[in-house]
């Protein structure tokens, strides 16, 4: 038996790895192209048209749900409200999910100083993000997750609470 050498010992080493990664990437995009793949049906999450109003006092951040229906349900993961520093890379957020797991008109969150551990100014940003999945998709399908920003705004721009 001859030794193997130039091209031929290229494709011998790694003709077997190439071919390899390319199953792998097929059987990867067979999750979302073949019909019926358990990954194929996007689109199935829809975020919530939801109004939230938020209010601070200089020292404390509240966001109080202002919509008609109610938020939540089998396809929401979460709701968030974060708080970040304009002049740092300093933030607070506290995940929002009542006891039945919707959220109804006039629910709210405070986020207290103790948690935002940094002075507000009217420059920061308030934001209320939704965070969604669709519960009939793996949890492996990256299309089954939606995240929506449905509320943001400066301090400034918040109206004040005693």
């Amino acid at each position: 038996m001859t030794a193997v050498t130039g091209r031929r010992w290229a494709v011998v080493v790694f003709g077997p790895v190439a071919l390899l990664l390319g199953m792998v990437a097929l059987a990867y995009a067979g999750l979302f192209v073949v019909p019926g793949a358990p990954c194929g049906e996007t689109g199935a999450v829809r975020a919530p048209a939801a109004e939230f109003a938020v209010s601070t006092n200089g020292s404390t951040v509240t966001a109080t749900y202002v919509g008609n229906d109610t938020v939540g349900g089998p396809a929401t993961d979460r709701i968030v409200v974060s708080v970040r520093s304009a002049t740092s890379p300093d933030a607070a957020s506290r995940e929002w999910i009542s006891d039945d797991e919707t959220l109804s008109r006039g629910d709210s969150i405070t986020v207290p100083p103790g948690d935002i551990g940094f002075e507000l100014s009217g420059l920061d940003r308030v934001t209320v993000e939704w965070y969604g999945s669709d519960p009939d998709q793996p949890e492996f399908c990256p299309t089954g997750n939606r995240y929506v920003e449905l509320t943001a705004l400066r301090l400034e721009n918040a109206s004040t609470s005693p």
